[in-house]
C-alpha cells in the first residue's frame, strides 16, 4: 500500500471525520473510500456542470443570507412590539390602580375612567 500526504483544509477534514464516524472508518479507510467514490466513473461531475452547480449554491447561499437578515428584522420588530405592548399595559394598571385609588379616597371622581385615561397618556386639553 502507498502512502500520500496531503494538506487539506481544516473544514474538510472536519467533513471526513464526520464522515468516518457515520460510516465507522477510521481517518485512513475513510479518506480512501472518498478517494475511491471520487474516482469512479457514475460520481464524474464534469467542470462546466461543476461551475453551474458553484454558481447555483453561491446564487443559494446569497438568498439565505437575504432571508436570514429579513427574519432577524422581523423578529426584533416583533420583541419590540412585544416590549410596546407590555409598557402599555403596565401604565394602563398602573393608571387603573391610580384611579382605584381616588376612587376611594374622594366619593365622587370629577371625570369618567375614559378621559382620566386619555388624559393620561394624551395630556390635558388645554381649552379646558
Amino acid at each position: 500500500m502507498g502512502k500520500i500526504s496531503l494538506n487539506i483544509q481544516d473544514k474538510l477534514e472536519e467533513e471526513i471525520r464526520k464522515f468516518g464516524e457515520k460510516k465507522d472508518l477510521n481517518l485512513t479507510k475513510s479518506c480512501v473510500f472518498l478517494l475511491e467514490k471520487g474516482l469512479r466513473e457514475e460520481n464524474f461531475v464534469s467542470p462546466e456542470k461543476y461551475s453551474d452547480l458553484l454558481e447555483k449554491n453561491e446564487e443559494l447561499y446569497k438568498n439565505y443570507k437575504k432571508v436570514q437578515k429579513e427574519l432577524e428584522e422581523e423578529r426584533k420588530e416583533r420583541i419590540k412590539a412585544l416590549e410596546d405592548y407590555k409598557n402599555f399595559n403596565t401604565k394602563l394598571i398602573s393608571l387603573m390602580e391610580a384611579d382605584r385609588i381616588l376612587q376611594i379616597e374622594e366619593s365622587k371622581p370629577k371625570q369618567n375612567l375614559l378621559k382620566r385615561i386619555k388624559v393620561f397618556f394624551i395630556g390635558e386639553n388645554k381649552n379646558n
